[in-house]
């Protein structure tokens, strides 16, 4: 099923309204004392998720530099949400929705000659991946096997 662009403008603007409450909710007063509560809970991961998303939708006619810099921008996104899931045990299924997100978003890079700008995200998700309790344990040897990257064109490779 594909986006419209309407429909990316109502998430655009759900987004920005529940991320402008968040703000709002952290702010400090005029003696620096906070102000409500931290907002830091699943919701706040999954809008880092639907950000990185919509980035990613937004990102997916460009080309070049702008399609790898849109990318990027995108995982960052996803990035902060799988923070915020490994750093709270209650949100761990979280990490899983993460991963799925992240490999998503990532689709335009998943080339030869780009994967090397997935590398830094890829590391943060496989060590996050491995602290969930529980989990069934696969040798990461074997995804390494059929993603070896050739570092900057120099012959080193790295997974």
């Amino acid at each position: 099923m594909r986006c419209k662009v309407g429909d990316l403008e109502i998430a655009t603007k759900s987004l920005e309204t529940f991320l402008l409450e968040v703000r709002q909710y952290g702010a400090t007063s005029t003696n620096q004392l906070p102000v409500g509560v931290e907002i830091c809970n699943q919701f706040l991961c999954r809008a880092h998720y639907a950000l990185g998303k919509l980035v990613s939708e937004r990102s997916k006619t460009l080309k070049g530099q702008a399609l790898i810099d849109g990318t990027l921008e995108s995982i960052k996104h996803v990035m902060k949400g799988l923070d915020l899931a490994a750093s709270n045990p209650r949100y761990t299924f979280l990490v899983y929705n993460g991963s799925v997100q992240h490999w998503h978003v990532a689709q335009p890079l998943q080339r030869a000659q780009m994967r090397r700008h997935l590398l830094p995200s890829m590391d943060k998700v496989m060590l996050a991946l491995e602290k969930v309790p529980g989990q069934v344990r696969i040798g990461t040897t074997a995804w390494g096997g059929q993603h070896e990257v050739d570092v900057g064109g120099t012959g080193a490779v790295r997974l």
